[in-house]
């Protein structure tokens, strides 16, 4: 299987009360995360919500990660830079790699 999905956006990472004065970027997610979020409402269906749906089911059904990121983050989003990745509840590595 695939070792990354990355799903481009209109913004570098995934935000919590997007456009809200409290508004605060996410580094990383694990799918318990994600999942509570969205329970919450803070992913719209119109929005950043099918995304973040897709990134769960990736993660779910295999090993991989996802991020999500704009266009002209995409190379440092791979460097563990950038983005938001969204990972399984069993990972602990560090964000960036060597």
């Amino acid at each position: 299987g695939a070792d990354y999905l990355i799903m481009l956006t209109g913004v570098p990472k995934v935000y919590l009360d997007f456009k809200k004065p409290s508004q605060r970027a996410l580094d990383r997610l694990t799918v318990s995360e994600a999942k509570e979020f969205m329970k919450s409402g803070h992913f719209p269906g119109g929005s950043m919500g099918p995304k973040i749906e897709a990134s769960i089911n990736f993660v779910e059904q295999g090993s991989g990660t996802a991020i999500i990121t704009d266009f002209e983050s995409m190379s440092s989003a791979l460097r563990g830079e950038n983005g938001t990745r969204i990972v399984s509840d069993q990972v602990l590595v560090p964000l960036k790699r060597e």
